[in-house]
């Protein structure tokens, strides 16, 4: 797979090759409105037949969240589509999303002095540190085959590295269920596991990205 920030037919979209003809994107939600026109019902009606039996929290996100997110910019949900099929067929396959936040990252007291240190850059106090959040990274179990979990993780992180240049920042957080395939799932793909969050009842993740 090869990913690219941007995209000749779609400039705002982040382009994911797939073979040699083959190309899905990766875009903001938000542009299924641009009659202006928003809200869950409305999103129900453009995102037909999304699936995530695996954890239906993700599927609400999608349906009934997503768009308000984003409007009071709290963070923004890309989601990755064959757009070549949307615009000669009218339809709206959804393969996978996610959505991307800044994020002030709560350091478990637990957490290794270590870790800490290898993260902020040096010795500190701090209770939290600056991040950006992977929020939401889900697939559509309609179309489990058109993509894997790492190329949407991949692309997400692309996005984050195009966020990187223009504001800096070193720390990508992840918080996810406690579950040992979501721990394997994030430790093989190089992220490292910071401490449990009593708050949110979630375990965090972290990569340091350069």
């Amino acid at each position: 797979m090869h990913v690219q920030s941007r995209g000749e037919e779609n400039p705002d979209a982040i382009r994911i090759k797939r073979s040699r003809e083959l190309f899905y994107y990766a875009k903001g939600c938000l542009f299924l409105f641009a009659d202006g026109k928003t809200g869950n019902k409305n999103l129900d009606e453009k995102l037909p037949g999304f699936i995530c039996e695996k954890d239906r929290d993700l599927k609400d996100f999608l349906r009934n969240k997503a768009v308000t997110y984003e409007q009071h910019n709290k963070g923004k949900t890309f989601l990755i589509m064959d757009f070549d099929k949307m615009k000669n067929e009218k339809r709206a396959e959804i393969f996978a999303y996610y959505t991307l936040a800044i994020h002030s990252l709560p350091i478990p007291e637990n957490a290794s002095k270590n870790l800490i240190k290898k993260l902020v850059g040096s010795k500190s106090n701090a209770k939290n540190i600056p991040s950006y959040l992977i929020g939401q990274l889900a697939k559509n179990d309609l179309f489990a085959d058109k993509i894997s979990g790492k190329e949407v993780l991949d692309t997400a992180l692309v996005g984050i590295k195009k966020a990187q240049e223009f504001v800096g920042g070193r720390i990508v957080a992840v918080d996810c269920k406690p579950e040992p395939k979501l721990h394997n799932f994030y430790i093989s793909n190089g992220f490292t596991f910071l401490g449990h969050n009593e708050t949110n009842n979630l375990d965090q993740f972290v990569l340091k990205i350069t």
